[in-house]
């Protein structure tokens, strides 16, 4: 991997757009998160996309050249996140700091640190090397570890934890025994156990998520979560109900008992989810069964949903929110504009190829045929504008919304002189 240090934003020549790059990269940078003051970006560079966990991780100055690598195998890793207030937290192991040097304070870790996730109320939770859930209270320096009065049987509450969007509680799901699985439900507080849910009888299938598919979290600010657990009854995961630890099945949403769940796509906001159905019984027969149905619901009213035969799933779009689809065998894509109180409105996509994203009010895609030429459109479906990207790169394979500012991974039509500097992230600060 390459020593970012010295690194620097190169201006392209295209007069008013603003349009910067950070060129060299040897994998696709994809932008995961940005500080709270918007200077530093966190990507995540996949290694070996068929790999799990094959990753590197860069933190990116956009103010200067102050790039440095946080994950690099074999060596390096640094954990590094951001309080609310923009303080980050970083470190590894028993060397675990808050704010930036020289004036960072050593948060003295009782345990070695693999993980950080940043809560409400002035707490981190965080999990050790051996999978045990700690709190942590920013103000005292206190750690505690997160006991239950019913501990898990096999594994440890670190290494299947999920924390809630508000960050006030998260929640932790362990197979245990065949056929048994155990959720906690583990408030963001000193002192506060781990509570446990009702068991839940499900005959989970032991196997390894991949970055494609919906990791667990919750929908919207309600009572659902989707966890991911593959299962022999509901598919790729199931949903729960904390008010009652009930799994929901398709009876609970009022679908025929002739259909089962196959796979869930929760939107980024967390306000809507499609589940793909099949027939109860089925086999499917690859990931475009053309026999599935896609289910199609805000999470208010889980029954409120409308099924779409044939379709499958393609994306997610934020800003404003919709769903992408294309049906089984085809190339087309078409959208559904998903609006407040549940209404969806249908949105042709007429020329629009992958990949899709949005920002202040705007659908972004690329042109049909023409990878690396950037498309505006409206709310409705028509191009507003085109931006031709394509004297500097040969595609554009992700694109994101950043307040003010767009991001782009893309592949450079000219690639370093050892052929393996082939990536840039893309900044365009002005927007659509």
């Amino acid at each position: 991997m390459p020593d970012l240090a010295g690194w620097s934003w190169e201006e392209l020549p295209l007069p008013g757009t603003q349009i910067r790059q950070l060129a060299g990269f040897p994998f696709p940078p994809i932008l995961e998160e940005s500080s709270p003051d918007g200077r530093w970006l966190k990507v995540r560079l996949e290694l070996h996309p068929q790999m799990f966990g094959a990753i590197a991780e860069a933190l990116i100055d956009r103010e200067g050249s102050q790039h440095r690598w946080l994950v690099r195998p074999p060596d390096e890793r640094i954990l590094y996140t951001w309080l609310p207030d923009g303080r980050p937290v970083w470190g590894y192991g028993k060397s675990l700091f808050l704010g930036e040097p020289p004036q960072a304070q050593s948060l003295n870790p009782p345990t070695e640190i693999t993980w950080v996730w940043r809560a409400a109320n002035g707490i981190l939770f965080a999990r050790d090397g051996e999978g045990e859930l700690w709190h942590m209270e920013i103000r005292s320096g206190r750690w505690e570890r997160v006991i239950s009065p019913r501990p898990p049987q096999t594994g440890k509450l670190g290494n299947a934890f999920t924390l809630a969007p508000d960050g006030t509680y998260g929640l932790a799901v362990q197979p245990e025994e065949p056929g048994i699985v155990r959720v906690w439900q583990i408030p963001a507080r000193i002192g506060a156990p781990a509570e446990p849910l009702p068991e839940l009888k499900l005959r989970w299938v032991g196997r390894e998520g991949s970055p494609e598919e919906t990791q667990t979290q919750a929908l919207g600010d309600g009572p659902y979560w989707y966890v991911f657990m593959p299962n022999e009854e509901l598919g790729e995961g199931f949903l729960l109900d904390l008010r009652t630890g009930r799994v929901i099945r398709p009876t609970d949403l009022g679908l025929p008992q002739s259909l089962r769940f196959w796979k869930y796509f929760v939107h980024p906001s967390g306000e809507w989810v499609a589940i793909a159905l099949l027939p109860a019984g089925h086999t499917p027969q690859g990931p475009e069964d053309p026999t599935q149905i896609l289910y199609l619901t805000p999470v208010t009213d889980l029954r409120a949903g409308i099924q779409q035969p044939g379709a499958l799933f393609v994306a997610w779009l934020e800003d404003p929110a919709g769903i992408v689809l294309r049906e089984a065998g085809a190339e087309t894509l078409r959208a559904m504009r998903l609006e407040r109180g549940g209404r969806i409105t249908e949105v042709p996509l007429k020329g629009v190829g992958l990949p899709l994203g949005s920002a202040r009010g705007v659908w972004l895609g690329v042109e049909r045929g023409t990878p690396a030429r950037l498309l505006q459109l409206t709310p409705e479906g028509q191009i507003r504008d085109r931006l031709d990207l394509s004297p500097f790169y040969a595609r554009i394979e992700w694109i994101r919304g950043q307040g003010n500012r767009v991001y782009l991974g893309a592949v450079l039509k000219t690639p370093g002189p050892d052929e393996t500097c082939r990536y840039a992230l893309v900044e365009w600060a002005s927007g659509p």
